[in-house]
């Protein structure tokens, strides 16, 4: 209210001062022309009572419209209705699905024994039945001769002639077939050498590079330049040539010739470092002596004999001991080609020191000093209390026959 009384008493003022200064002249106030302002009038006192209220304002314009107020607190639940009136009846629902099963009932009263029935018709052969247990050991139904026994046993080893001469089997033995004497074939650094005492090493026919390398795309190659075979010689030609020999008439009669036996024992092999040479044991038959052949090496590449083979085992000792043929269809003799032997030592008192500083000039003697020496031995049929074969969980004893 004080804020609108000074408002009307403010308009009023102005309306007063607008009525002199528009009728100044008519009332005498014109003073003249208008002066310089003057100083300023000291600070008037401060008056702390409130002045007329002004008139009251015209209404102002609606304000935005005000945030949305904030969710009320839940009223409180209401008293149960009335109940409604009873519905009308449903319409009758889709049978249901079966049940479980239910518990077995319980076992009724026997009934009463039947009339007799006819006799049936004679049944079907029935299945055979199960083997029995075994019977008890009959007696024997023979007498253990007391003479030699006839062995069975096959048993077949390779001879080599080192000559182009083919090799006759030891008596009581039977040649299966002849060949030339095969020592190892390589591909690379890869050396398959062969046994010399078995069956792989006598090659019915001979052939410079009787191998080829076969790949995953079904092409295969033979002769190729990496790859050689190694054949033991003839020691009986002396003078071997230098230059590679591409003729195979040529080369044939270097080549040793090989035979393969077949008897009804195993022979074995003994070796000596010792100045004389090995005999065969009591019970046993020589077959041949000779020198103790180790292996023979070619570049990078050894071809070993087992010293318990009779390949290891040869009557005739050459230098070289082989030749070497290759993939371009030539065969030569290499003066870098290695021959090992099994050395002889007289002296068993200095191990460790044998051959150090022996040098040996020539094949005789290499031969009469150097070389070790071998025996090939069978076991000798019916030789008086020798173990011969076993049968029948008996050890049957070599009679000699009568």
């Amino acid at each position: 209210k004080q804020w609108y009384q000074r408002r009307v008493a403010i308009t009023a003022g102005v309306e007063i001062v607008t009525f002199f200064e528009e009728n100044k002249e008519l009332l005498g106030l014109d003073t003249g022309e208008k002066g310089d302002i003057g100083d300023f009038g000291e600070k008037g006192q401060p008056n702390y009572e409130a002045g007329e209220d002004g008139l009251n304002g015209t209404d102002g314009a609606d304000g935005a419209d005000g945030h949305p107020g904030l969710p009320g607190a839940s009223g409180n639940k209401g008293e149960a209705g009335a109940p409604g009136a009873p519905g009308d009846e449903g319409i009758t629902g889709d049978q249901g699905p079966d049940g479980n099963p239910g518990n077995p009932g319980e076992k009724g009263n026997s009934g009463v024994n039947g009339i007799h029935g006819d006799q049936g018709p004679k049944g079907g052969e029935g299945k055979e039945g199960k083997f029995g247990d075994d019977g008890d050991a009959g007696a024997c139904g023979c007498t253990v001769r007391t003479t030699g026994k006839c062995n069975c046993d096959t048993h077949i080893f390779v001879v080599h002639s080192q000559t182009d001469a083919i090799p006759e089997c030891p008596s009581n033995h039977l040649a299966v077939w002849s060949g030339y004497s095969l020592l190892s074939l390589t591909a690379g650094f890869v050396v398959t050498e062969q046994d010399l005492g078995d069956t792989g090493s006598c090659v019915e026919r001979f052939d410079i590079m009787a191998m080829m390398a076969c790949q995953g795309n079904d092409v295969c190659r033979q002769a190729v330049r990496t790859e050689r075979s190694y054949w033991l010689v003839n020691s009986d030609l002396e003078d071997p040539p230098l230059k590679p020999m591409a003729d195979i008439d040529s080369i044939t009669p270097y080549i040793s010739r090989c035979v393969a036996c077949m008897g009804t024992q195993a022979p074995i092999v003994k070796h000596s470092t010792d100045v004389a040479a090995p005999v065969c044991d009591p019970g046993w038959s020589e077959l041949w002596t000779g020198f103790s052949y180790i292996m023979g090496k070619s570049g990078k590449m050894g071809m070993g004999q087992q010293l318990k083979s009779v390949g290891s085992c040869h009557e005739t000792m050459s230098n070289p001991m082989f030749i070497e043929c290759n993939g371009r269809g030539t065969c030569s003799f290499f003066t870098n080609n290695i021959d090992f032997w099994l050395a002889r030592n007289p002296d068993l008192l200095q191990p460790g020191m044998w051959g150090m500083g022996s040098v040996y000039n020539g094949v005789d003697d290499i031969k009469d000093r150097g070389v070790a020496r071998c025996v090939v031995c069978l076991k000798t049929p019916y030789a008086e209390g020798q173990v011969f074969q076993l049968g029948g969980g008996r050890y049957y004893m070599n009679a000699a026959p009568e």
